[in-house]
């Protein structure tokens, strides 16, 4: 399975206003799903492309990797950064995460506990 092409994050801008979150408890970086890179795809709803991954972060520990879209957190969709911050509960210490992921060719379902 391979994940979507996506941009190093050196690529963009620093803070919120930029359209990304970093997602420190969880050692990644996300930004909303691009218009073209829904098309074709079973995408309608949206997501949030995961921008950059820390190599040592909980993220990289369950493989995920740039590229890849976010659909679910905790069975709830995401397709925008307000919808993010709605769960930011979600990304407490000592909380399990469970995320629906899309890559190309399928999905993928992951679960954590926050450290």
């Amino acid at each position: 399975l391979h994940s979507f092409p996506t941009r190093r994050s050196s690529d963009l801008s620093k803070g919120a206003e930029s359209g990304k979150v970093n997602l420190e408890s969880m050692g990644m970086t996300v930004e909303p799903l691009p218009p073209a890179l829904k098309k074709g795809r079973s995408l309608a709803g949206g997501g949030l492309i995961v921008t950059d991954v820390e190599p040592d972060g909980l993220a990289a520990s369950k493989d995920i990797r740039p590229g890849m879209v976010i659909l679910k957190v905790n069975g709830e969709s995401v397709s925008s950064l307000a919808d993010l911050n709605a769960l930011k509960g979600a990304f407490e210490k000592g909380k399990i995460v469970r995320l629906q992921l899309y890559i190309e060719g399928g999905h993928l379902f992951r679960a954590f506990r926050i450290k």
